[in-house]
């Protein structure tokens, strides 16, 4: 009992872990006297930091590294804090720029952007040009609107230092970093879990109250206990209330998709920093420093050829994706073209076997009963007359020339459909089968593997018939010392191998087999594509050949089966 209950009690974590956070923040906005300000600020960001590492404890994610960072970058924060409120404590005043405490502050940029990169490395491995490109253009928006109020009043003041401007405008460019590696994470594809949109929810905050603080810096008009701070302090509670929400396990999974569907978000937000700096150019043009707008026109430059190389990116895009439809209508053309060949031929077929069947029955059982008739009637002759020895002579023959015709009847019903199969079911048959391919052919062949439960009849017979079109392949043209057939049940799926070490062959393409008039390998995957299954081909020359036939469970005829994929695989060798 207690083991069912426990991960429903940890699943409540992450909202015992905001509410409290919540409370936590109302009371510092309310009931924290002034005095305690900075130590209750300081206490609620510790708090989302052990939250963070609570998370990762409880829920072992299999790479906990990012959250570790995130949990550290927090704290060289809270330490640099620490630094800043002691140095304003015992003096009186607020340190200089650059101090200790500026510090343990530059150090939670590369902490936290640790965190966000090795994110994004595992969830999408390889490139993305075109999310890299969106990234970028966000990121020189952000940027031209940084350096217009927050970056630019340092690097025009006279009154600074060389050190102190570098120090100061290493705030916003340590934000700028963050702007964009965040950006690149909200544009990696795949499946958005709550711990995802919580962190990234989070960071966006922690970002605007940082710009918020800059820009009320430089004006004079920040404020402990303000909205800036509020901002802050629900940053902190969300860090840690991702990294206790369950679904932190499935954060930073690698992506199933390789490419972000295009979205009117995504393209509100690509226009949206496309037009920010002219619309801050026409804000500023009144007033503004003309190397100010310099800058400026320099970021609309920039932005208009990311849009310039993001466009090319969207028109290869389209290329590829016109390609890949004239590809798949070949390829739909061409299985039209083989599905209607298969057709003629198979009527074709038909037509001779029943063609075929009749003159087998005309000219062998029809004649030969005929022939027993004819003995019968002779033995009644001569038991008319009194002959009983010559009589008895006659029905013997008959009788034996009828069990002689029973038995080919039998193989011909057998070669139709097999009664084994009804009799003793299918591995019994196809056990048969192959003893009766060793005894023929004196190829040593054996079978292993079992089913876990019978098929249904027409899959079984699809198998059968595998099996059988591919020991007569073998037969007549392998010249193989071994075959080895294979049973494999998983139990959605049956798997069913016939592997020989015979002189191989290069796989063709199925039209190409059939234009050569072999019908074997192509109806064999007729036959599996309509109970929905799976025929693959894999062939070396003089290195053997190996023929896998899949199928589901279930008989899922007109339909795509699931994890079983229709069609005929060829592997080994050029079509």
């Amino acid at each position: 009992m207690r083991a069912a209950t426990g991960p429903g009690r940890r699943s409540l974590l992450w909202r015992v872990q905001l509410g409290v956070g919540l409370v936590l923040v109302a009371a510092y906005l309310t009931v924290v006297p002034e005095f305690l300000l900075d130590s209750a600020f300081l206490v609620i960001a510790l708090y989302g930091t052990v939250s963070v590492l609570v998370g990762v404890r409880v829920w072992r994610p299999e790479n906990p590294v990012p959250w570790v960072l995130l949990a550290l970058g927090v704290v060289a924060y809270i330490v640099g804090d620490i630094v800043f409120t002691l140095h304003t404590a015992t003096t009186g005043s607020e340190p200089p720029v650059p101090s200790p405490a500026d510090l343990f502050y530059y150090l939670m940029y590369p902490l936290l952007g640790a965190s966000v990169f090795l994110t994004i490395r595992r969830q999408q491995p390889g490139r993305d040009r075109a999310a890299g490109t969106d990234a970028a253009l966000i990121t020189v928006a952000a940027a031209v609107l940084s350096w217009t109020y927050l970056m630019a009043p340092y690097a025009t003041d006279t009154e600074l230092t060389t050190v102190e401007r570098v120090a100061s405008i290493g705030y916003p460019l340590g934000d700028l970093l963050l702007v964009a590696l965040v950006a690149r994470l909200m544009l990696v594809p795949g499946r958005r879990v709550p711990a995802f949109s919580l962190l990234v929810a989070a960071l966006l905050m922690n970002l605007l109250a940082d710009g918020r603080y800059l820009y009320q810096t430089l004006e004079g008009t920040y404020e402990s206990h303000s909205l800036t701070d509020l901002i802050w302090l629900l940053a902190y509670v969300l860090f840690g209330t991702s990294a206790l929400h369950p679904s932190m396990r499935q954060y930073g999974e690698q992506a199933e998709i390789t490419q972000l569907p295009q979205s009117r978000r995504r393209l509100a937000a690509m226009a949206f920093a496309a037009l920010s700096a002219p619309a801050l150019i026409l804000l500023r043009a009144g007033g503004g420093d003309p190397r100010e707008l310099r800058v400026i026109a320099l970021g609309c430059v920039v932005m208009f050829g990311l849009v310039l190389l993001r466009m090319s990116g969207l028109l290869d895009e389209v290329g590829s994706q016109h390609d890949q439809l004239q590809g798949a209508f070949g390829d739909l053309q061409q299985a039209q073209a083989e599905r209607q060949l298969l057709m003629d031929r198979t009527v074709r077929a038909r037509e001779q076997e029943r063609t075929t069947l009749a003159a087998n029955l005309h000219d062998g059982p029809i004649q030969r009963l005929a022939g027993v008739s004819l003995t019968l009637d002779r033995a009644m002759l001569r038991l008319d007359r009194g002959d009983a020895s010559v009589a008895g002579e006659l029905l013997e023959r008959g009788q034996d020339e009828l069990q002689a015709e029973v038995d080919a009847l039998r193989r011909m019903m057998a070669e139709l459909r097999p009664p084994i199969l009804d009799e003793a079911g299918f591995e019994a048959g196809v056990r048969d089968l192959v003893a009766d391919f060793a005894r023929r052919t004196g190829v040593v062949a054996d079978v292993t593997g079992a089913l876990g439960a019978p098929l249904d009849p027409e899959l079984e017979t699809a198998l059968y018939r595998v099996v059988q079109e591919s020991l007569w392949n073998v037969a007549k043209h392998a010249r193989a010392a071994h075959v080895r057939v294979s049973l494999t049940d998983s139990g959605g799926t049956v798997a069913l191998t016939v592997e020989d070490d015979g002189v191989g062959f290069r796989p063709a393409a199925s039209r190409a087999l059939l234009r050569a008039g072999h019908f074997g390998l192509v109806g064999m995957r007729e036959r599996l594509e309509s109970a929905g299954g799976l025929l693959v081909v894999e062939s070396v020359p003089r290195e053997g050949t190996r023929l896998t036939a899949r199928v589901p469970r279930e008989n899922r005829q007109g339909t795509s089966a699931e994890p079983v994929r229709a069609g005929l695989a060829t592997v080994g060798g050029a079509a």
